[in-house]
């Protein structure tokens, strides 16, 4: 078996690229970090207009059900 040494030259090129692929998932971290962050007002924001909506929904229906009885009370047939 024969042992195969490193140069000085290629041991700092190893060197560099690792120093970049740290820094590279650092970055990676962060940026995750700030879309967690994101996703977060996202989905607080969509869980807020889904429950405003199915409110708004709610009082339509509550509307339109007094409308037709107050219709049905007023309604006077033509007699045809």
């Amino acid at each position: 078996m024969q042992l195969q040494l490193v140069s000085e030259t290629e041991a700092k090129e190893l060197k560099q690229i690792l120093r970049r692929l740290k820094s590279l998932v650092l970055e990676t971290e962060t940026e995750l970090e700030r879309q967690d962050e994101v996703l977060g007002i996202i989905t607080s924001s969509a869980d807020w207009a889904t429950m405003n909506i199915h409110k708004q929904t709610q009082r339509m229906k509550k509307i339109t059900t007094v409308w037709v009885q107050v219709a049905n009370a007023h309604y006077k047939p033509l007699g045809f």
